[in-house]
């Protein structure tokens, strides 16, 4: 993994709430990339109301609460977002959840708002990689280089 692939990587895992915590740092008992909710309120709350049963139909099934803290991975070298369709797929659905278009055709991605102008800079956000996934990773970086929170 070169360099720019594994900070690509990183940076996505950040924009997606994951934090990476050392096993040196105090208080880590299981290293990696987690996301940062960790407050004893929260883990009470997971404990008591982590699942949910719905009836659909007369089927069960299992509902998560969306504040779970999750665990990704133990180091930077297993993030997968430049490999996994299933890991990227978060990223942009984050992305389009923030009321921006993806929009990928062959090896080329583009990330837009409604009016064909990124509001980051004024300008599309788009990249060509010699594969489909390479494209979209590529354009994803792109986009988290110039967004600019408000």
């Amino acid at each position: 993994m070169t360099p720019e692939t594994l900070e690509g990587n990183k940076s996505i895992a950040r924009f997606l709430g994951f934090t990476y915590f050392p096993h040196n740092m105090e208080g880590v008992e299981i290293p990696g990339w987690k996301t940062t909710i960790d407050t004893s309120n929260v883990s009470k709350f997971n404990q008591l109301n982590n699942i949910r049963f719905k009836n659909d139909n007369g089927i069960r099934h299992v509902e998560y609460n969306p504040i779970i803290k999750r665990y990704l991975c133990r180091s930077h070298n297993a993030l997968k977002y430049h490999t996994d369709w299933n890991w990227m797929m978060e990223a942009i659905n984050k992305i389009e959840s923030m009321k921006y278009n993806v929009n990928i055709l062959r090896t080329t991605c583009s990330i837009y708002d409604d009016d064909f102008k990124c509001r980051n800079n004024g300008q599309y956000q788009t990249a060509t990689g010699e594969t489909k996934h390479e494209g979209v990773w590529l354009a994803v970086n792109k986009f988290l280089k110039n967004l600019v929170v408000l």
